[in-house]
């Protein structure tokens, strides 16, 4: 690496370029499986735009099992026969719903490459690696109070069944994209690409449902350990790679 690019995680040869394997680029993501069609008229767009935030405000507060199609539907006023147009059954449903949030995560990540992290001479407050952390925890906890489902499957708060397998696939996802930025980065580890984005992601899910409530309610005071928290912790990784 030459010298401007061997700080770790500093700067990127190539902006960001993720994309969800589930969800056309700038489509509605119900290309899952179950999926009856794809949407083409901007009518029927936005009736799936409106099944899908009401599928996730219904699973985020009746739970997997106790939600139905037809809550589904009536939450989102159109009827149950409009639902079964897009989508087979209910776990199809589902299905969309991860596939839309994974596109969320997606978003958080690939807008790194637009980052100014302050690499070429200038002086800057924070390093690099804070600036790095600070948007990406901003924007998770943004989409955790913007969309009541993703705040409920990332942080496990379903115990156990297809919404807790759901969180543990969008965790995954954050997770991969971690290990992506530590390899893109040529960032050393002492214990491991996957340990550590195990770790950032263990402490995004324990402190998110602190820092955003059930409304969607924001402790402006909580909020910004998180970026604290995951910052010391990579720092410290950064420090026991240095020393072997």
């Amino acid at each position: 690496m030459n010298e401007r690019s061997c700080s770790w995680l500093t700067k990127y040869d190539q902006p960001f370029t993720f994309g969800n394997p589930l969800v056309p680029s700038g489509g509605v993501a119900i290309d899952t499986p179950g999926g009856v069609r794809t949407p083409q008229q901007d009518r029927s767009r936005r009736a799936v735009r409106r099944l899908l935030d009401a599928a996730e405000a219904t699973f985020a507060e009746q739970g997997y099992d106790r939600a139905s199609v037809r809550d589904i539907a009536a939450r989102a006023n159109v009827p149950k026969s409009s639902l079964y147009q897009f989508f087979r059954n209910k776990e199809a449903v589902l299905e969309a719903v991860v596939a839309d949030l994974s596109e969320e995560i997606d978003r958080v990540f690939s807008e790194l490459g637009d980052l100014d992290v302050g690499v070429d001479g200038e002086p800057t407050v924070r390093s690099p690696l804070e600036v790095i952390v600070d948007h990406v925890v901003g924007r998770v906890i943004d989409v955790a109070a913007r969309r009541p489902a993703f705040r409920t499957l990332f942080s496990g708060l379903a115990a156990a069944g297809p919404l807790a397998d759901a969180g543990e696939r969008l965790r995954e996802r954050y997770r991969s994209h971690i290990e992506d930025v530590m390899v893109r980065a040529d960032a050393p580890s002492v214990v491991g690409y996957a340990q550590v984005s195990l770790v950032c992601a263990e402490i995004a899910r324990g402190l998110l449902p602190r820092i955003v409530d059930e409304w969607g309610d924001i402790d402006r005071d909580l909020a910004p350990e998180l970026s604290f928290a995951t910052t010391g912790y990579l720092e410290s990784v950064k420090e026991r790679s240095a020393r072997r």
